[in-house]
């Protein structure tokens, strides 16, 4: 017969192992039989944790140690007890998180051990402002699949947003940048939806959700690592993407005005066209052409010429007249009528007090279609020529 302390050696550790998960046991046990079990889980989210993460490793060792102590007789100590106390505390434990889970587990303790995790975390409760940060910490883990998703969407645009671009000058993005800011947009953006749900769900007064839109609109001092900090940080980057590209979109079709969720589109399509200038826009087809023909008229258009420019130009106004109901169809058409109005006139060099009462050789109908008045300016600029 050996005593406790030979059969301690043999054990390598797993006698202080099962001891360590006694003392989890009865306090997720206990937490879990209270009648504020939420709040007390939260409280001991640690325990949770490694109850999870070790379990399968204390199963191992209750199963050894019995096996062993059956096998060779051992007298009955403290490591039979505490082996004894274990298994029987993780029976209750696992009854205890069925009734938590109303019935509805998965019998997989680290699995339903998440599930209970994720449900007390976020379940309303009244936050005092001092503990905002606190709450947040605890309710999104950094591990948490949707915080790194955010994480990551937030670090791809800030690799892309982070440069400076000025709003005439040509984008400071290339192709295979975008294509995978892109692919990424609609996970990206869902995953911080998700987040921002959860925040809000938290604190029956939005203390919580507050505190964090507050720190979004600067951008973080040092690396994140709180799961928090890794919402804050993707949430300024995403802020920033979607102003930059409405700024940089509405400077390069004026004066037409970008309707809401259009500058995505439009900003792909800028850069995409800086490489290529047949890149067509996902937008329908009289609005893109409006779009495209107000970019090639602001003169900030920075892709390779067409091998025949006022042709494309016509098209582009013959798609546009399609949707003369669209109101910026009159702001585009009040541009160039007014372009081709001082085109067609013989002393457009002169000075505006010379210019009074001058004759110009064609008289422009106000209520011409964008083709028509592209085809006067046309002929006045080859004539000009």
């Amino acid at each position: 017969m050996a005593d406790d302390s030979a059969l301690r050696v043999r054990l390598e550790g797993r006698a202080e192992q099962l001891e360590a998960a006694v003392l989890r046991y009865r306090a997720l046990v206990s937490a879990l039989k209270s009648f504020t079990w939420k709040r007390r889980l939260r409280r001991v989210l640690d325990v949770l944790r490694a109850v999870a993460h070790e379990h399968e490793s204390v199963d191992e060792a209750l199963s050894f140690v019995h096996r062993r102590a059956q096998a060779e007789s051992w007298p009955r100590g403290t490591i039979l007890t505490s082996a004894e106390e274990a298994g029987a505390l993780r029976s209750e434990l696992l009854r205890q998180v069925e009734r938590r889970l109303d019935g509805q587990g998965s019998h997989q303790l680290a699995e339903d051990l998440h599930r209970l995790e994720r449900i007390a975390s976020n379940a309303p409760r009244l936050v005092l402002p001092g503990r905002r940060w606190e709450v947040a910490c605890q309710a999104l883990s950094p591990s948490l699949t949707e915080v790194q998703v955010a994480f990551r969407f937030g670090t791809s645009l800030a690799q892309v947003f982070g440069r400076p671009m000025e709003p005439r000058s040509p984008l400071q993005v290339t192709v295979p940048e975008w294509t995978k800011v892109e692919a990424g947009w609609a996970e990206g953006t869902s995953a911080l939806e998700d987040v921002w749900r959860r925040v809000d769900a938290l604190d029956v007064t939005g203390g919580v959700g507050r505190l964090l839109r507050r720190k979004a609109r600067r951008l973080p001092r040092v690396e994140p690592t709180q799961g928090p900090a890794l919402l804050v940080y993707a949430e300024f980057w995403k802020s920033l993407a979607v102003s930059r590209m409405e700024q940089l979109a509405t400077a390069r079709v004026e004066p037409a005005a970008l309707r809401p969720g259009e500058a995505f589109a439009l900003f792909g399509w800028l850069v995409r066209r800086q490489a290529d200038a047949s890149a067509t826009m996902g937008l329908a087809p009289p609005r893109a052409g409006l779009l495209e023909l107000a970019h090639l008229l602001s003169g900030s258009s920075h892709a390779a010429p067409r091998e025949r420019p006022w042709e494309a130009l016509e098209r582009l106004a013959a798609r546009a007249d399609e949707d003369r109901a669209d109101p910026d169809w009159r702001r585009v058409h009040d541009a160039l009528f007014l372009l081709a109005r001082v085109a067609a006139t013989p002393t457009k060099w002169l000075p505006p007090v010379y210019r009074v009462g001058a004759p110009t050789k064609t008289t422009l109908n106000k209520d011409a279609s964008l083709r028509e008045l592209v085809a006067s300016l046309r002929e006045h600029v080859l004539q000009a020529s």
